[in-house]
């Protein structure tokens, strides 16, 4: 538990979309691992029970080291939901972040058409700089929508 606590209480969230999404998977790792030691906490929270129960000897000692077991076990499974959580909001925004970073792209890309003053000089140029407004209007409603 002392080993995973602080990977689950890490506040790196990722600096990027690609950052963001390897720490997901690290931390599905680490949280399947601690899905995979739950039985054995169970078990030994139940002997524990079990010999507090039938009054060993040692039984007030087993209470003590079981509520501070359960305690810490809380404590890391808890981090760990916190943790995900974190990281699936700072993908969100890192996945906004790119999405907005490719709109205003596209947008700097598209920018010197729509603010040409060329106008055409004769009838085919002015045609095909209509074609080219139309193709920019459809290119326009489509990356809209």
């Amino acid at each position: 538990i002392r080993e995973k606590e602080p990977i689950a209480a890490s506040t790196n969230r990722g600096k990027d979309l690609i950052g963001v999404q390897n720490l997901l998977k690290k931390h599905q790792a680490l949280q399947a691992e601690i899905a995979g030691h739950e039985p054995r906490i169970k078990a030994v929270t139940q002997k524990g029970n079990s010999m507090i129960d039938e009054g060993h000897f040692a039984a007030e000692d087993v209470k003590a080291k079981l509520n501070d077991l359960n305690q810490k076990w809380e404590t890391l499974k808890g981090k760990a939901s916190q943790r995900r959580q974190d990281l699936e909001d700072s993908l969100q925004a890192q996945q906004y972040f790119a999405d907005a970073n490719e709109a205003e792209s596209w947008m700097r890309e598209k920018e010197p058409i729509v603010g040409s003053t060329d106008y055409g000089k004769d009838e085919d140029s002015a045609e095909a700089l209509l074609k080219k407004h139309e193709a920019l209007m459809s290119d326009l409603s489509a990356y809209g929508s």
